[in-house]
């Protein structure tokens, strides 16, 4: 367990899975940056939940959420923004509740949504946000 998280590498990325690590009390931000690559979100397999924000964002080779593949609930907002290279979010199949907002926007390569269909409450006062997938085929 962690109280929260900023990764911007794949070797922070790896370290929390190499200790273990099945939850996260506060916020976890995954934050490529124009120097750091994060390929894949492995090593955060054994992460059931996030206590309060869960931030995929700038992770311009990330392709697949499937590291994520345990969570199920994010405690206050999901933002899943600028990831270039991601093609869809299956590895979010198992998240049933989102305490607060859920935006998905700028993601160039995402072709569906159909990783979120399990999510049943929104609570935030935006809700929902989708915009500028340009390779979203449906909702």
């Amino acid at each position: 367990s962690s109280n929260q998280q900023d990764l911007s590498t794949q070797k922070e990325i790896d370290f929390l899975g190499a200790i273990g690590c099945s939850r996260v009390y506060g916020y976890l931000h995954i934050r490529g940056s124009q120097w750091w690559s994060i390929d894949n979100l492995d090593g955060l397999r054994n992460i059931t939940s996030v206590g309060t924000d869960l931030t995929i964002e700038r992770n311009h080779r990330l392709t697949n959420l499937d590291g994520l593949a345990k969570l199920t609930s994010v405690g206050r907002s999901l933002y899943i923004h600028a990831n270039d290279a991601l093609t869809n979010l299956d590895g979010l199949r198992n998240i049933t509740s989102v305490g607060g907002n859920l935006s998905i926007w700028s993601n160039a390569a995402l072709n569906n949504l159909d990783g979120l269909a399990k999510i049943t409450s929104l609570s935030g006062w935006v809700g929902l946000r989708i915009q500028d997938n340009n390779a979203l085929t449906n909702l």
